[in-house]
């Protein structure tokens, strides 16, 4: 016997998630899907709880639910040595957007888990940091940051091409 751990669940939840888990039992071992009541179920709980019920056998996860989450510096990295069509210049410019989105974010940052909200702190810390010569700010010129969030907008663009993203959080 298999056992799944589910958290903190309240007795009535439990009894919801043993009666589902009972139906994908019969459903699987009958080689069937499941009912739609045990299906709905299954869509409404959290991610994490539906896979440790496919890693038990119970039920498939889709393609997109078991693909492994992109990490930000992996996706960079990658769309960097992809990109051969770029002059040199062009790719030192890449790299410097890539090392200050790295530096802000971290390489192990998951490219789906950045937001708006992020993006706009860093444009922030863009600004307030750097080499300009502005007794003010710190921070780059004004067209050199509308620059670097253009091709931080193009990078992620590129990952919603891919469908990694939802949205761009460099958008607007």
């Amino acid at each position: 016997k298999k056992s799944v751990w589910l958290g903190d669940f309240t007795k009535k939840m439990a009894k919801t998630a043993k009666t589902n888990v009972e139906h994908l039992l019969a459903a699987s071992a009958a080689g069937v899907p499941p009912d739609l009541h045990t299906s709905r179920w299954l869509g409404d709980i959290g991610p994490d709880i539906r896979k440790r019920l496919a890693k038990a056998g119970l039920f498939e996860l889709s393609e997109e639910e078991s693909q492994e989450p992109v990490l930000l510096g992996d996706f960079l990295d990658q769309y960097v040595a992809h990109r051969r069509d770029i002059k040199p210049s062009t790719r030192t410019q890449y790299q410097q957007v890539i090392n200050s989105l790295l530096a802000f974010f971290g390489r192990d940052r998951r490219l789906d888990s950045v937001t708006p909200v992020d993006a706009e702190r860093w444009r922030i810390q863009s600004q307030t940091q750097g080499n300009r010569r502005d007794a003010d700010l710190d921070g780059l010129a004004d067209n050199t940051i509308r620059r670097q969030t253009g091709r931080a907008r193009q990078f992620f663009r590129h990952a919603q091409k891919l469908k990694l993203i939802d949205e761009n959080p460099f958008d607007g």
